[in-house]
């Protein structure tokens, strides 16, 4: 996955990291954005892990991230596409 480094106290307010999710990330993220936090990139190397070293393990990364993309857009279609009352400027 993603690296990243997390506050707990961020983490005891969403229950915990989402791990019901190909792209756990994505709605780790989706849910502190939900709450007003934010998310910054740190230019710096904090974590170190394997990338897939083949064509086939590369592909099959992206239909995991594929699947997990569709995922979210379905499981949280509402809450990504509602309309707030207070930016309806109609």
């Amino acid at each position: 996955g993603s690296g990243m480094l997390i506050k707990s106290p961020v983490l005891d307010e969403i229950n915990g990291f989402p791990l019901h999710s190909v792209t756990e990330d994505i709605n780790f993220a989706f849910s502190i954005h939900k709450l007003g936090y934010r998310s910054v990139f740190l230019d710096e190397p904090l974590q170190f892990g394997l990338t897939p070293d083949s064509l086939t393990g590369t592909v099959e990364q992206y239909k995991r991230w594929e699947c997990g993309s569709f995922e979210v857009l379905c499981g949280r279609f509402k809450e990504l596409f509602a309309l707030r009352k207070e930016n309806n400027r109609m």
